[in-house]
């Protein structure tokens, strides 16, 4: 349990309190995992994206962060299989490997083409890039804002102001233009760019 919840490196003394406290409940998982999960050491910031998204995670966590639709069934199942985890086909009884046996060199590859593909097909130019940006530009002044905060949202750990910068001027961000309701083209644009390098960083595949 605690190699899948918080790190695939165990903690023996978190692992020999859950144990006790496992005994002491007759077994009962329940408030074993209520404990663990509403610790301080749970919550700790060391444990975020200090793990790597499982393929249907990866899949998942971008249809849900981008409002998006579902892929086709078919390029969806390849994708899958693809990157490592075919859904319902485990390798054996013990389940798949998690963490890093989810990244070799070869599903890296396929993993950031499975995210390009998603943008291309869901359709995140039009309508849902409009709803996202909808979303965040209330919270910002102008684009520069907006974008930061999707940075902060979309990338599972915390990012300096300047690597921050670097990712925008990355994607070619004029932080200047406003932001104003409908969103003009040029700046669904642009936040599309955004999106799509995001997407493609070593750091959107950890959680």
């Amino acid at each position: 349990m605690y190699r899948h919840f918080v790190y695939f490196k165990e903690d023996q003394e978190i692992v020999d309190e859950l144990a006790a406290l496992l005994v002491e409940n007759d077994y009962h998982l329940e408030p074993v995992l209520k404990t663990l999960l509403k610790s301080g050491h749970f919550m700790d910031e060391i444990f975020i994206g200090a793990d790597i998204k499982s393929p249907i995670q990866l899949l998942i966590g971008m249809i849900r962060q981008m409002g998006s639709g579902m892929l086709r069934e078919r390029v969806m199942k390849k994708a899958l299989f693809l990157t490592g985890q075919p859904p319902f086909e485990p390798p054996n009884v013990a389940g798949w490997e998690e963490h890093e046996a989810w990244i070799s060199s070869s599903t890296l590859v396929y993993r950031k083409a499975l995210a390009s593909r998603f943008l291309e097909q869901t359709g995140l130019t039009g309508s849902n890039a409009s709803l996202l940006a909808e979303y965040y530009g209330k919270r910002a002044k102008d684009l520069e804002g907006l974008c930061l905060l999707m940075i902060e949202d979309l990338l599972p750990m915390r990012v300096s102001n300047e690597q921050a910068g670097a990712i925008m001027d990355f994607a070619g961000i004029d932080g200047n233009l406003s932001i104003s309701s409908p969103l003009t083209p040029q700046v669904l644009s642009q936040i599309n760019a955004l999106i799509t390098v995001l997407v493609q960083m070593d750091e959107y595949q950890l959680s």
